[in-house]
């Protein structure tokens, strides 16, 4: 749904300050058939303040049985069409020093103003904005904001999603703390760690993989009996602007 739309169903007013949140008494149980999966999502917060929609929660992915091998190669395809381009994918890319490799340039901005077509950015190295921890975890630290292009395979209607100057989709991402740690499943330790725009903005719950997932298989791995909070915690606040489409 467009956040214009929303706006109808929550008689927003333009220009007047938007607050509101949601809650839910149980958790919320979610077929995706495009993904293949069945998911329970315990809701812990749900709000938006003016542009900026926060939601926190803990969920959990089971995989579906296919009816058939064409299902099963469907979600698997499905599966890497949600992951290419996606943050996950940069933070994978990031974590193994893999990011031209892998389609993804990066260019470092003091400021962001999504009006303007040229804005003063400097291109930056996995070795300038990561630190190696251990082989597990590593953390990212920059000033600013990144601007994330992304050359690869992606759906068609995002490659429309292109500034001047730039030569494929485009996004930025900021950071909430300081530093965020990451790991090798492009997976980030900390609540609330990112700011997104573009096409990363754009990312929904719905096309959201199972923290299992492997992109070199497309395949989500069993759940384990006791998950780690990797398997369950999604927390992420997203900037909702009038500059780009933002759909949930």
């Amino acid at each position: 749904m467009h956040f214009d739309e929303w706006r109808k169903i929550w008689n927003f007013v333009e220009n007047e300050p938007i607050s509101f949140a949601a809650t839910a008494r149980a958790p919320l149980k979610i077929e995706n058939v495009a993904l293949g999966y069945h998911i329970e999502f315990v809701l812990k917060v749900f709000k938006v303040v003016n542009d900026v929609m926060t939601v926190e929660g803990l969920p959990r992915y089971t995989e579906m049985k296919p009816s058939s091998e064409a299902e099963s190669k469907r979600w698997r395809e499905n599966r890497m069409h949600a992951y290419r381009g996606s943050l996950r994918h940069f933070l994978t890319c990031l974590f193994r020093k893999e990011l031209t490799r892998s389609g993804f340039a990066a260019h470092e901005l003091g400021s962001l103003q999504l009006d303007q077509q040229v804005m003063s950015r400097k291109i930056v190295t996995e070795d300038e904005i990561l630190q190696d921890n251990s082989a597990d975890y590593k953390t990212v630290a920059f000033r600013g904001y990144l601007e994330v292009e992304y050359a690869g395979e992606v759906d068609a209607g995002f490659n429309l999603l292109r500034k001047s100057g730039t030569i494929a989709q485009v996004s930025w991402l900021a950071l909430n703390t300081y530093t965020i740690t990451i790991t090798e499943r492009g997976l980030i330790d900390e609540s609330f760690p990112t700011k997104t725009w573009g096409v990363l903005g754009m990312e929904t719950n719905g096309g959201r993989l199972a923290a299992r997932f492997r992109a070199r298989s497309g395949v989500t791995k069993g759940e384990p009996a006791e998950p780690s909070v990797h398997s369950l915690h999604d927390h992420f606040v997203l900037l909702i602007t009038d500059v780009l489409a933002f759909e949930l």
